[in-house]
């Protein structure tokens, strides 16, 4: 196993990490790696930090940031999460992870209560359609 390996094997343990800043550290850096090896265990992760709203924000940040359509339907789910900063990482891992299929739920988030919702969206939309 090369450096490489280690480090995000050690990313991806430290999802378990019973420190949440720990986790959400390791998400954010899993991220930045942009290792298609990580969306599973993010993935996973989604479901073990569903109490925590920032943890959960940081992971759909990361999924959108390594660009693996894999995590579109999971990452979509999170748009009808109750807080706010959920969904706005939402609609921004969207738009970089989907297709103009994926509008749809993203026009619905256009009349979201919160206007952060909203502002991702409108450019994840925008993204999407620039793709297409």
């Amino acid at each position: 196993m090369n450096d490489g390996e280690n480090n995000l094997e050690k990313l991806i343990g430290a999802l378990r990490h019973p420190e949440p800043q720990t986790r959400l550290r390791a998400a954010w850096l899993l991220g930045v790696k942009k290792d298609a090896g990580a969306v599973a265990p993010l993935v996973k992760s989604l479901g073990e930090n569903r109490d925590d709203p920032y943890i959960l924000a940081t992971i759909a940040t990361a999924l959108g940031m390594i660009g693996d359509i894999r995590a579109l339907d999971e990452v979509m789910a999170l748009l009808k999460h109750s807080y706010p900063v959920v969904r706005t990482a939402a609609a921004e891992a969207i738009g970089l992870l989907g297709n103009v299929g994926c509008a749809e739920p993203l026009k619905s988030a256009l009349k979201d209560r919160n206007m952060s919702v909203r502002r991702a969206a409108a450019k994840a939309l925008k993204n999407l359609t620039r793709q297409s």
